[in-house]
């Protein structure tokens, strides 16, 4: 029997590792759905989940995506297999222009302030001096010193590099960032951290990431944005 795209969703199974995509489909393609399917998974609802691949919203000539077979799938040109791949990216994100001034950027009041990323004796200084910071580990020190920040989405080779790696080469996550377009999720309403630069207001907010979990060393930076915030 044909095997459903779907099936790699509602078995949690990854294209990559499939002994039947493996035979069929070209690796750096499974990776990258991959990458897109396990992101959808993150950021979406259950009911949300069952709507991306089986609404009608998410319909062209080709079907829904879970009606798709691998099969299928296989037989497409890599740009139509992009285009499938597109769809789960589009199906859990909106798109924003990333063209706000840092002076013009609204402050919370303090109440909705989380006490680590908020300075009484500062309220005002990211918006008056643009002025952020931002923690990083010890192995991006020399691709920082060389290139600066940025959203690590354009720059497909440094995204796969991340643990865990993100496949996007080619894909609506690439071009969009590459075109100073900034993700955000459609139901957190968070932002999808390597289409941007996250920076916090103050030093202890900054000291959240990279994550709880990592013992390594860690930077701490002062990030002057006075222009554009990406």
């Amino acid at each position: 029997m044909p095997k459903q795209l779907a099936e790699y969703y509602y078995n949690r199974q990854r294209m990559a590792s499939d002994a039947a995509a493996s035979r069929i489909v070209p690796l750096h393609v499974r990776l990258k759905w991959d990458t897109a399917l396990s992101t959808s998974l993150y950021a979406l609802t259950k009911e949300s989940e069952r709507k991306l691949f089986g609404n009608q919203n998410f319909k062209d000539q080709r079907g829904t995506i879970g009606s798709l077979t691998l099969e299928y799938f296989a037989t497409l040109g890599y740009i139509d297999q992009l285009v499938i791949i597109d769809r789960i990216w589009n199906g859990c994100i909106d798109w924003k222009k990333a063209d706000k001034k840092a002076k013009d950027m609204i402050d919370p009041c303090d109440a909705v302030h989380l006490p680590s990323s908020f300075n009484n004796e500062f309220t005002s200084a990211f918006k008056t001096l643009g002025i952020g910071f931002r923690c990083e580990t010890a192995h991006s020190l020399s691709r920082i010193k060389r290139d600066g920040f940025y959203p690590l989405y354009r720059n497909p080779v440094a995204s796969a590099c991340l643990s865990p790696p993100h496949h996007i080469k080619d894909t609506v996550m690439e071009i969009n960032t590459i075109n100073s377009q900034m993700g955000t999720w459609k139901e957190m309403k968070d932002v999808v951290g390597q289409t941007a630069i996250c920076i916090a207001r103050g030093m202890r907010g900054a000291t959240k990431y990279p994550d709880e979990e990592y013992e390594g060393i860690v930077m701490m930076f002062a990030v002057n944005r006075n222009d554009v915030l990406l």
